[in-house]
């Protein structure tokens, strides 16, 4: 009886792998937002042999509403954006300014980094926009992965024409994402590394995004660990514009 129940469970157990192309990615997007998510990171930009570095604050709440802040460096400390829906805005503190950023600029570079604004404020959604085809599985330092294409909607408001992901198969931690013009040109690739689990979730601290069509041109987000909080109470009343310009939140 007890060698068929330990059967039992390693068949149950392979099972609970065996996602559709679609629920992986599901699985995926909760890794990596959950209900909330609130963290403290660094941004390290590269151009060439130069590079500068910023520390960052990030809210975010069911893909509703976002809120980043600049900590460091001095000279750009409060400037920082809110999303509320589809609405996203800036708030520029050396002119005590909120300007409202059109959608038409989502894919701009974010405070000139290698991630643009919705890189950040997390408006697209690879599960809502894309459809999903598994590409293959393979082995990547030993681990099992899914290599997945997605591909934009008919009416989905996105501009990439292809995004391939490589996700890890035992808990859906992404490992890289290869973003495509809709010519079929690779333009930027973001890789996921130093993943560690807060509570039920498993994402990669270290995200390193590089921009393929510029030679020596990447950035660095690494989340302090100590601060990575998932599914924490946060009112939606906390994301307003007030919010957007206080200071030492």
């Amino acid at each position: 009886m007890k060698k068929i129940f330990l059967s039992f469970c390693l068949l149950f157990s392979s099972f609970s792998f065996a996602l559709t192309p679609t629920q992986r990615i599901k699985a995926l997007e909760d890794n990596l937002q959950g209900k909330t998510f609130m963290s403290t990171a660094t941004m390290k930009v590269v151009r060439d042999n130069d590079s500068r570095q910023m520390k960052i604050k990030l809210w975010w709440k069911e893909r509703k509403f976002a809120l980043i802040k600049i900590l460091e460096p001095q000279k750009d400390k409060d400037t920082g954006n809110l999303r509320i829906g589809t609405d996203l805005w800036q708030y520029l503190p050396k002119v005590n300014r909120i300007i409202r950023i059109p959608s038409s600029m989502m894919l701009q570079s974010w405070m000139g980094s290698d991630f643009s604004n919705d890189d950040l404020v997390k408006n697209g959604s690879l599960f809502n926009d894309y459809t999903h085809k598994l590409v293959k599985k393979d082995k990547i330092e030993k681990q099992d992965v899914e290599i997945i294409e997605c591909l934009p909607r008919p009416d989905a408001p996105v501009v990439w024409g292809k995004i391939i992901v490589t996700v890890r198969v035992k808990d859906s931690a992404p490992l890289k994402q290869e973003f495509y013009s809709e010519k079929g040109k690779l333009i930027k690739i973001l890789e996921g590394s130093n993943i560690k689990k807060f509570g039920t979730h498993n994402i990669p601290t270290t995200l390193k995004m590089t921009n393929v069509t510029k030679k020596n041109t990447y950035t660095v987000i690494e989340y302090e660990a100590k601060t990575v909080k998932f599914d924490d109470v946060i009112n939606d009343s906390f994301f307003n514009q007030q919010q957007l310009r206080r200071s030492n939140l």
